[in-house]
C-alpha cells in the first residue's frame, strides 16, 4: 500500500536546498522536473512575493481546507525515511484527540531523556511537522487576542521561569506589532493560549541545512550546533502511556532551541547593582 497522507512542500527561492529536500536546476525547475513517482501533485505559484507571513499562512490554510490535515516541509528541512511513517501513524493515532495540536519531525535532546519513541511538549517545533485542520482552524496570523493574554499575566501559568516568560512576551510583542515577518510564532501563540500540546520523537528525524545560509528568512545567525543529523526511529512505535509534559525536558528545549537561559541569583544581584548605578 502506498504513503497516502498528504505533504505539503513550500519553497521560495533556495534552489540549492530545495533539491537536497527532494533528494534528486531554478527552484521551481526542481519541482516540475524531479516528480517521477506516482501521485496527485498540486502546485500552487504565486505571481507576487506576499512575504513568509502571509505566504506560509495562505499555502497552510489551502492545504488544509483541501486535506484536512497532512505534513509541513519546508525548502531548508530535509525528514530521512522514518519521519513520514511516524508522522502517519501519529496523525492517525491523535486525529480526534483535542489536546494534540502538532507532531514535530526535529528533537533537541539527547535520546537518553526521552523514554518512549516520543514526549510531549508545550513547544510546537517546526522544521517538518505535521497537523489537522481542527489545529489550523484556531489559527490567527494576526494575533488579536494577545493583548488580552497578555494583561491577563496569562503566560503565568505558561511557563516555569521568569526568562522564558519575558522571551516570549518580547517575541509577542514584536510580532503583534508586525516587527516580524513570520508566520510560526502565531502558532507557538495559538499552543500557548489554549494549552495545546505537541509531540516530539525520540530522536532528530528532520535535519534543517537552512541554518546560517545567507538566503535564510530568520535563521542567518543561527549558531551550527543547531544542525542535528537525523536517526532513524524504530517501529513499532513504543507510545507513552500518559500524555503530559516533561517540564524538566520543555526547560532544556527552550534553552536548546531558543537560547533561553535560566540566571542564576549572582547574575540577577550583578543586574540590580548595574541599573542602581546607573541611575
Amino acid at each position: 500500500m502506498g504513503y497516502k497522507v498528504p505533504i505539503l512542500f513550500l519553497i521560495y527561492n533556495r534552489q540549492k536546498e530545495t533539491e537536497t529536500v527532494f533528494k534528486c536546476n531554478n527552484t521551481r525547475d526542481v519541482v516540475n522536473n524531479n516528480v517521477d513517482w506516482e501521485c496527485n501533485l498540486t502546485k500552487i505559484y504565486r505571481k507576487e512575493n506576499m512575504g513568509c507571513k502571509l505566504s506560509v499562512y495562505n499555502g497552510i490554510s489551502e492545504f488544509m481546507n483541501k486535506y484536512g490535515y497532512g505534513i509541513i516541509l519546508e525548502d531548508d528541512t530535509v525528514p530521512n525515511k522514518s519521519f513520514f511513517k511516524y508522522c502517519e501513524e501519529l496523525l492517525e493515532k491523535y486525529k480526534n484527540d483535542e489536546r494534540i495540536a502538532v507532531i514535530s519531525g526535529d528533537n533537541f535532546l539527547p535520546s537518553k531523556y526521552i523514554k518512549n519513541s516520543y514526549e510531549f511538549s508545550k513547544y510546537p517545533l517546526i522544521w517538518g511537522w505535521a497537523t489537522w485542520k481542527r489545529v489550523w482552524d484556531k489559527y490567527d496570523v494576526s494575533m488579536k487576542e494577545w493583548e488580552h493574554f497578555k494583561k491577563d499575566e496569562m503566560l503565568d501559568s505558561v511557563f516555569d521561569t521568569v526568562e522564558e516568560r519575558k522571551y516570549w512576551t518580547n517575541i509577542f510583542n514584536k510580532q503583534y506589532n508586525n516587527e516580524i515577518d513570520t508566520w510560526d510564532y502565531q502558532l507557538s501563540f495559538l499552543c500557548m493560549k489554549n494549552k495545546l500540546l505537541s509531540i516530539y520523537p525520540k530522536y532528530n528525524l528532520v535535519k534543517n541545512i537552512g541554518i546560517g545560509s545567507k538566503d535564510a528568512a530568520h535563521t542567518k545567525k543561527y549558531k551550527r550546533e543547531y544542525v542535528k543529523e537525523t536517526s532513524e526511529l524504530m517501529f513499532p512505535l513504543d507510545h507513552p502511556n500518559d500524555i503530559y509534559i516533561n517540564r524538566n525536558n520543555d526547560l532544556l528545549i527552550s534553552r536548546l532551541r531558543f537560547g533561553i537561559k535560566k540566571k542564576n541569583i549572582y547574575t540577577k544581584i550583578k543586574n540590580i547593582f548595574k541599573k542602581v548605578l546607573r541611575i
